[in-house]
């Protein structure tokens, strides 16, 4: 386990966070992530990143402030994805660390995030709980 330096990235830095990012993301090509950062960031999103001791980024999170009625005023994690080189490092632990002092500092009740299967054990294991109802999407 390692000490890692997180914080928000600046949009001079997303090119770096990109090969993170695609490792989850797979379908995005690099202009069109910076594309939908940029706009994703107009309506709060941010882009956090987790940075080794060589100042590499080893770790990205994006997510964004919400309020529903369901869930109350909250941080949705959109996006959380460690480097396949450093699994199992602690990456992912520091960076819901950071996303839940986020949320505590700006009087937030919860995180929320949806899961892939592959992933629920160790969000499971962060003291996160499954919800219902389901998501449900439908293409338009």
């Amino acid at each position: 386990m390692g000490d890692y330096a997180i914080r928000k990235l600046t949009s001079p830095e997303w090119p770096q966070a990109y090969a993170v990012i695609h490792e989850l993301r797979t379908h995005l090509t690099q202009p069109d992530f910076l594309a939908r950062t940029a706009r994703m960031t107009g309506y709060g999103y941010e882009l956090i990143g987790a940075f080794d001791s060589d100042g590499l980024i080893v770790g990205a999170m994006g997510y964004r402030p919400l309020e529903t009625y369901t869930r109350g005023w909250h941080l949705h994690v959109d996006d959380l994805v460690t480097a396949a080189s450093v699994q199992g490092r602690g990456v992912g632990t520091a960076l819901l660390k950071f996303a839940e002092a986020e949320a505590v500092a700006r009087g937030m009740i919860c995180l929320f995030l949806d899961s892939r299967p592959t992933a629920e054990t160790f969000y499971l294991s962060r003291g996160f709980a499954r919800q219902s109802p389901y998501p449900m999407r439908k293409p338009v």
